[in-house]
């Protein structure tokens, strides 16, 4: 059986980690030039500042740090790919974001913070220390939320 397209060509260099490894980069030139006229127009309703206070005090609330998580099982912000008990998300999610901020990033609608997987989590798991997960904060109500695709470039949000 041949299966084309599923690998890079060896003579192909694939550089360790580029900054368009992140979850959300505008491929279409035209969508690019349209989200950066949009952001420079339409300054968001919290600072940057709010944005990484926001998601650090949602990772903690939501169990995602060392500190214990103080959501109830009511209000715990779900996913699809948590799909067993309250006791199970939060013991899955403990201690496996580092509580400290990567970098940030303004995207259309939201501030992208950015935190990369906690040492311990990343041993289990045989992760490179490049990956991470990103807190979408709305910059119109504040509302976090995880995005559930890994960022495998966590140093492409690295701050200049």
């Amino acid at each position: 059986m041949l299966i084309v397209g599923c690998a890079p060509s060896p003579a192909a260099p694939v550089p360790a980690c580029v900054a368009s490894d992140h979850f959300y980069v505008p491929r279409d030139p035209q969508r690019a030039a349209f989200e950066a006229e949009y952001i420079r127009t339409h300054p968001p309703r919290f600072s940057r500042a709010d944005a990484i206070s926001i998601a650090q005090r949602f990772i903690a609330a939501e169990g995602h740090t060392e500190v214990p998580g103080t959501v109830d099982e009511g209000s715990i912000h779900r996913d699809l790919v948590e799909a067993g008990s309250f006791e199970e998300t939060m013991a899955l999610r403990h201690a496996n974001l580092d509580p400290h901020p990567v970098g940030v990033r303004r995207l259309p609608a939201y501030w992208a913070v950015v935190f990369r997987f906690a040492d311990s989590y990343r041993a289990q798991r045989g992760l490179d220390e490049q990956r991470g997960r990103a807190v979408l904060v709305s910059i119109f109500d504040g509302h976090a939320r995880v995005q559930h695709q890994d960022i495998t470039c966590v140093a492409s949000f690295a701050e200049p």
